[in-house]
């Protein structure tokens, strides 16, 4: 836009500026050009207007008030840095490594804390077993199948008879004979259970002499882990007497008074336990 130039006028013909067609065309031309420069100016304003409110449009369809609901991507031109609650990261990687949570897009690392696996750990299937299975491993689950055997802690039985006599617990019933000194027996109860013998039985013996040691009441007995230990008691019916009784290694027991006196003759109530060899 060139710059209108403006005359100075003088008044009547001596001034030298006559109204003639030059000095009109001149204020017309100026005129001309100041109507175009206010169009142009008009012109412009509204385009500036017009892209005024499409960008305040697209402000508002892309940060929304509080409130409001984002539609479309947020697209920044640079990282949000982790203080704006953003990750300052450009990738999946970087931004799980920035986490803690490892370089890639697999399981969590052991070293980032984590198991490093995709699906549920496993156990043995049987205790008993020998062989380990992957404890990294989906299946099978943890848990006993089977019978656990008495090398792993078990009983190798699923029945409790049969897991007291794997375990060498099984009640054996016992034949317990009349002693060379008994004139008669009953036996009440004579069992053994695994290594421990446990007799009870009504005796009858006759008088003892002085010299006694030992009388044989009853025979047939296991042999015991230690001879030199007292094992039970015998009570005589009568008079209350109370003897100790001692199982020799040929399996026969004894009774001997407190002191080392014979038991007088009677019925004697023997009670027997003890560990077998």
């Amino acid at each position: 836009m060139a710059e209108y130039e403006t005359q100075e006028w003088a008044d009547d013909a001596s001034g030298g500026t006559p109204i003639n067609a030059a000095a009109l065309n001149h204020m017309e031309s100026g005129i001309a050009q100041a109507s175009q420069d206010a169009t142009n100016a008009l012109t412009d304003a509204d385009t500036a207007k017009t892209n005024a409110s499409e960008a305040l449009e697209q402000a508002n369809n892309s940060v929304k008030k509080i409130g409001d609901t984002m539609i479309g991507p947020l697209i920044l031109e640079t990282p949000l840095a982790a203080s704006s609650g953003g990750t300052g990261q450009t990738s999946l990687q970087a931004t799980r490594n920035a986490m803690g949570l490892g370089n890639t897009t697999g399981a969590l690392p052991v070293a980032n804390g984590g198991t490093g696996i995709t699906s549920n750990p496993s156990m043995l299937t049987n205790l008993g077993s020998t062989g380990a299975a992957n404890v990294f491993a989906s299946s099978p689950r943890p848990g006993i199948t089977g019978v656990l055997g008495i090398a792993n802690g078990g009983t190798g039985s699923s029945t409790t008879s049969g897991a007291l006599s794997n375990l060498g617990l099984a009640p054996k019933k016992l034949s317990v004979q009349k002693g060379n000194d008994a004139t008669g027996i009953t036996t009440a109860s004579a069992w053994q259970y695994g290594k421990v013998v446990c007799i009870s039985a009504y005796v009858d013996i006759p008088a003892q002499s002085s010299s006694w040691a030992n009388p044989q009441i009853l025979k047939g007995l296991p042999v015991p882990a230690n001879t030199e230990e007292l094992f039970g008691t015998a009570k005589q019916n009568d008079t209350g007497k109370v003897c100790s009784i001692n199982v020799l290694s040929t399996g026969v027991a004894g009774l001997r008074l407190q002191g080392g006196a014979a038991p007088s003759a009677g019925r004697w109530i023997v009670d027997v336990a003890y560990v077998a060899k």
